[in-house]
């Protein structure tokens, strides 16, 4: 929960300077960005092409499409965090969000990802291809899609986890012994 602290703080930092309603930015290919902002903070597009890319908004975070191409993304928000696309190919995410994450697609392709949220956590797809997911949530989280490839783990600790496809190829799901949700 140690960045949960840290998104809040980054909010509270950022929500103390002169209000620029929202910024927009168009897809992130082949770049290194640095960039806080105390409101709303969209991507028009896709994480991509070795990206390392560290987000911070006072507000909402979405991001249109996916994250992929072994980009790296750290993503802060005082509010929610949406990704439209997939996380994929080797990518390392982490997330973290001042309320819900919603991911209405999967991860896979050996990504590394890392969520925090202070309420709900949802993944609209599977979870594959020996992704490594971690999940620290307030509220249910909720894959719509399935888990599978004995390479595959999804270490969570929430009130609730729901995996509407099932748990297939020997995936893994791991409660972390350290969550106070019983």
């Amino acid at each position: 929960m140690k960045t949960f602290r840290y998104a809040l703080a980054a909010a509270a930092l950022v929500a103390a300077l002169p209000a620029a309603a929202q910024l927009r930015i168009s897809s992130l290919d082949h770049q290194e960005v640095n960039r806080s902002v105390p409101g709303n903070l969209d991507i028009d597009g896709k994480i991509e092409g070795r990206s390392r890319v560290t987000l911070v908004a006072g507000g909402y975070l979405g991001i249109r499409d996916g994250i992929g191409d072994q980009s790296e993304a750290r993503l802060s928000a005082a509010a929610d965090v949406r990704i439209g696309g997939t996380i994929d190919d080797k990518s390392i995410v982490h997330i973290d969000a001042g309320t819900d994450v919603r991911l209405d697609k999967g991860i896979k392709g050996g990504s590394v990802v890392e969520i925090e949220a202070r309420q709900g956590v949802s993944i609209g797809d599977d979870v594959q291809d020996g992704a490594q997911v971690t999940i620290r949530a307030g509220g249910p989280v909720t894959i719509s899609g399935k888990l599978d490839d004995e390479r595959t783990v999804v270490s969570w600790c929430a009130p609730t986890l729901s995996v509407a496809g099932g748990v297939h190829g020997h995936a893994k799901l791991v409660r972390l012994p350290s969550c106070p949700h019983g």
